[in-house]
């Protein structure tokens, strides 16, 4: 799973380094290459960071239409940003258990010394986030708004972050599974409330219905296993192996049915039936992921103020006259 990420991260950034010598690319406006940022929310948990990832790939796969709407168009680099800065992806157990389970499993030319800190993610603090961050706002003094330059996506939220909050009109598309008070504005929004488990189960659906409209065949699913299996990994996870005391609470009739479905292409590609598979699945959840965030030796090799980076999150409290009052920020982590 490592190598694959790292090619689709490294063709990402290779088509973004070329954009100076393709004057007939739609990508590129005024000599700008144009981007859309795909963003999760700021805890950076496993359902943020794979739906950023998982959704960016199905969008730069499907020809740059949102809802497949072919007057709806965003044209661009679809970036998978994870919400957070690059010393704190080594807090992210979850992820570091999926990628590493995969990497002594299923690639053959990866080693035991996986370390997260060496993969090409996108993060916050990297250059080329400061950059298109200084570009947006260059861009808006100018009053060139969303039809101009660059874009935000919103997946596993639904409002933008201290940060990101002077870009509103730049929000296209929000994939979320959160209490949506409709505060931001958005060209597309897939928002079916809280009691869908996971947001991976969102990115699915929309998967699911590009194989079904036709916009990617089943080669192309072929071709992006690893993503298929980081969102089925992921709604276990959420769903908690779909524990049947959470259905309606923590899980729905969605979440199972494009579990299903995955599970169901992932059968045909691995040429087993659909019991084998999804055992498979279960079993990682269960061995590897479940306790991820209860790892003891990785917890004391951190400071306790890291620790609390692990799942963090701010939010902006306003009063009646909508003015903001106090940003107020939330951690916690798994102790038992």
């Amino acid at each position: 799973m490592d190598l694959e990420l790292r090619r689709y991260y490294n063709d990402l950034l290779y088509k973004a380094e070329k954009k100076e010598n393709d004057k007939d690319d739609k990508n590129i406006m005024n000599g700008r290459m144009m981007y859309n940022l795909v963003i999760g929310n700021k805890s950076a948990d496993l359902d943020s960071i794979v739906s950023a990832i998982t959704y960016s790939r199905i969008l730069n796969l499907i020809n740059n239409t949102i809802n497949f709407d072919e007057n709806n168009k965003i044209y661009g680099i679809h970036l998978p940003v994870i919400n957070c800065n690059r010393n704190e992806l080594k807090l992210k157990f979850p992820l570091i258990a999926l990628i590493n389970y995969f990497s002594n499993n299923q690639d053959n030319d990866s080693g035991d010394d996986f370390q997260i800190e060496n993969m090409p993610f996108i993060c916050l603090d990297d250059d080329i986030i400061n950059e298109l961050i200084l570009e947006m706002e260059k861009l808006d003094n100018e009053k060139k708004h969303v039809n101009f330059g660059h874009y935000i996506t919103l997946v596993d939220h639904n409002t933008l972050d201290t940060f990101q909050k002077n870009f509103n009109e730049r929000v296209v598309s929000i994939v979320d599974h959160h209490q949506d008070y409709m505060t931001t504005k958005s060209n597309y929004r897939l928002s079916l409330g809280t009691n869908i488990g996971s947001c991976s189960t969102l990115i699915g659906k929309i998967w699911r219905d590009s194989y079904e409209k036709g916009k990617i065949n089943q080669q192309t699913l072929i071709e992006n296993k690893i993503f298929l299996e980081m969102i089925v990994c992921t709604i276990l996870k959420d769903t908690c192996n779909f524990n049947q005391k959470l259905s309606g609470k923590r899980w729905s009739s969605l979440d199972l049915e494009v579990y299903n479905w995955i599970i169901e292409i992932l059968s045909l590609i691995e040429k087993n039936n659909e019991e084998i598979i999804s055992k498979k699945y279960t079993d990682l959840y269960i061995n590897f992921l479940k306790n991820a965030n209860r790892n003891i030796d990785i917890i004391f090799n951190n400071e306790l103020i890291e620790l609390f980076k692990m799942d963090y999150k701010d939010f902006i409290y306003n009063n009646k006259f909508g003015n903001e009052v106090v940003i107020i920020g939330y951690s916690s982590f798994e102790i038992d």
